[in-house]
């Protein structure tokens, strides 16, 4: 009787268990016929609906690595929007460079990117945002998200471009990231820009640390946003600013001739910002940024007259003859 019941037992728990591989194969089949709708570059084969050991591992290795990601993410950087989009970026571009997406190729939809990272819609497109800004990837309307540059940095970029463009996107970032950062301004944070900003004012002369102390106050700004994205672009545009740039030679010829001495509307903002008046210090900020720009600008103006004026002394020796003498007969062309 005993033996009776415990092959009983067997049985049922035999069929039970091959109801459940037979869930797990519609389940693994069901999410292939999704994978790939969700992902029509893929090429549908004619074993799609067969069930192999490989589609099980495949499916059990997404789905642990969708875990670990989540946990890692949300376990890193709590769940603050700016900084999941930030981690989900970093995830994003460790993919690429590990040779998971290459370069041409289209990433997946924002769901499924959302489903595998556990974060939501929102942080993915921010993320891919970013991304996009930044050169790596593409989005085009209708049809999705493109690898396009899995090694750009932003300096690489920008390093030789106009000193005024960079000057006038840090300007526009700043000021946003300002918006960002109007009802997060505490008493540690303005000591710490006065403290940068004391320091950038008197360093003797000496346009390095000028320099990096100007760098220390506008990025300990922009992180008081929160926004990591922004945080992240303004950070990337300082550092072409203190780099082998464009920018940080006409910069540092602007200071030299004594145009960037004074840092009355960066005080003035400060100012404005213990007082709680958010309005008059973005005025402010963006005072102190035109201020720099014009500086520039100037600069540039000089050089733009120097090419003409030497454009045009190539021409006069070119195709005006020298005066002659009294008498002399007028030579033949």
């Amino acid at each position: 009787m005993a033996i009776n019941d415990a092959s009983t037992q067997t049985s049922a728990s035999n069929a039970q268990a091959a109801r459940i591989e037979t869930l797990s194969a519609r389940r693994i089949r069901r999410q292939t016929v999704f994978s790939q709708t969700a992902r029509p570059d893929l090429t549908v084969g004619p074993g799609i609906f067969q069930t192999s050991e490989a589609d099980v591992r495949s499916v059990a290795l997404s789905v642990q690595r969708r875990r670990m990601t989540a946990a890692t993410v949300n376990g890193a950087y709590g769940k603050e929007p700016g900084r999941l989009s930030r981690s989900v970026m970093h995830a994003l571009m460790q993919d690429l460079r590990d040779g998971r997406y290459e370069r041409g190729a289209r990433l997946p939809a924002e769901r499924i990117l959302a489903l595998a990272m556990g974060v939501s819609r929102p942080i993915i497109r921010e993320a891919l945002h970013a991304l996009d800004l930044l050169g790596v990837v593409e989005t085009r309307v209708g049809s999705g998200t493109y690898v396009i540059d899995v090694n750009v940095d932003l300096g690489s970029h920008v390093s030789h471009a106009p000193a005024f463009e960079v000057l006038d996107t840090l300007s526009t970032l700043e000021c946003s990231a300002l918006a960002h950062a109007a009802d997060r301004i505490e008493k540690t944070l303005l000591d710490a820009l006065a403290e940068n900003l004391e320091a950038a004012c008197h360093t003797d002369g000496n346009f390095e640390a000028w320099h990096s102390g100007l760098a220390k106050f506008h990025i300990a700004l922009a992180k008081a946003s929160q926004n990591e994205v922004l945080s992240l672009m303004i950070g990337q545009l300082w550092q072409v600013r203190l780099g082998a740039s464009i920018t940080r030679r006409f910069v540092q010829r602007a200071w030299l001739a004594g145009a960037l001495a004074d840092h009355a509307a960066l005080k003035q903002f400060l100012a404005a910002l213990r007082a709680g008046n958010h309005e008059l210090a973005s005025r402010e900020l963006r005072a102190e940024h035109n201020r720099v720009l014009a500086a520039v600008l100037d600069i540039y103006a000089e050089d733009e007259v120097a090419r003409a004026r030497e454009s045009v002394s190539q021409l006069r020796a070119r195709f005006v003859w020298p005066p002659l003498p009294p008498g002399s007969l007028s030579p033949a062309r």
